[in-house]
């Protein structure tokens, strides 16, 4: 897992993540997302989310602006997924 771009709110409250993993067997590049609520301590992550870097920028972008928790990933990428 490499990140590909990062994001950090509220004096480093919050912290969103795209990163990239390559599939071994097919060396298929995908992306994936993180978020991180470092005063919880809670963490959620979405592997393979998007073989689209642009697209997976784009959704971390809209986790900033609507400021979403680690709780809520899973909720928002269907939502992200099903527009």
């Amino acid at each position: 897992m490499n990140i590909i771009y990062n994001e950090c709110l509220g004096n480093n409250n919050l912290e969103y993540y795209a990163f990239i993993s390559e599939d071994d067997q097919t060396s298929t590049e995908t992306y994936g997302v993180c978020v991180r609520d470092c005063i919880h301590h809670k963490e959620k992550m979405i592997s393979d989310l998007t073989c689209n870097r642009q697209k997976i920028i784009e959704f971390v972008e809209t986790l900033i602006r609507n400021t979403v928790y680690p709780d809520f990933l899973r909720d928002i990428a269907e939502d992200y997924l099903l527009a």
